[in-house]
């Protein structure tokens, strides 16, 4: 993190949090004892932008909220928000050319770690949603059948209580379109997550031979 800032005092004007951390125990949402080891607290927010070759971007300015929203005594999110302005000037330098820095290959390091962070806890999600989803079908069916068996059965003397029949259906019902949804969702999250991950791992091969290169 050290260098990350290091990198972005060198390119930008800072404003709020000095690291550009966006996870600070002032923060009333915060488990303080989860940042005990980081006082000043941790990055975990990113604005990516991609390069061209045509184009020169640079950020002027970056700021994160610090304190409360205007007339509360709470902030907006457990996370402090991040604000950048960036300027882009036409370029005629050749890709090959453009410099690399070595905090810049740490920096996407970093934010790729955090990448990969979310894309586990998606697949994680994907995988509860789906088997939700499958267990309030089995349920259902199970009700089918028990439906089937005590309208045509007629050995059952004490069929199941119609009320609470209904109210676990509606339960399933609801349990499994909700789970279906949360699914899809996160199969749309989990790709992608997947894309960014793959295009910032091809950008870090592509920094890491040039650097070699020089």
């Amino acid at each position: 993190m050290d260098r990350a800032a290091g990198f972005l005092h060198s390119h930008r004007e800072i404003k709020g949090c000095e690291d550009g951390c966006t996870l600070v125990p002032a923060n009333c949402y915060i488990n303080e004892k989860g940042l005990q080891c980081y006082p000043q607290g941790i990055r975990i927010d990113y604005i990516l932008y991609k390069g061209s070759s045509h184009y020169d971007i640079r950020c002027n300015i970056h700021e994160t909220t610090m304190g409360t929203a205007p007339g509360k005594d709470f902030p907006y999110s457990d996370h402090e928000a991040v604000n950048v302005t960036l300027s882009v000037v036409q370029s005629n330098k050749s890709e090959n050319n453009l410099p690399v820095e070595p905090v810049l290959v740490d920096v996407l390091n970093e934010a790729r770690l955090e990448v990969q962070v979310g894309l586990h806890s998606a697949k994680r999600q994907q995988y509860f949603c789906g088997r939700m989803a499958v267990l309030a079908l089995l349920l259902l069916v199970i009700q089918g059948a028990m439906a089937i068996t005590s309208m045509f059965g007629g050995a059952l003397q004490q069929p199941f209580p119609k009320f609470s029949f209904s109210l676990l259906s509606l339960l399933s019902v609801s349990v499994l379109l909700i789970s279906a949804v949360l699914y899809l969702f996160h199969i749309i999250e989990v790709k992608v997550l997947q894309g960014t991950e793959e295009q910032m791992r091809v950008g870090l091969q592509m920094l890491q031979e040039k650097f070699n290169s020089r």
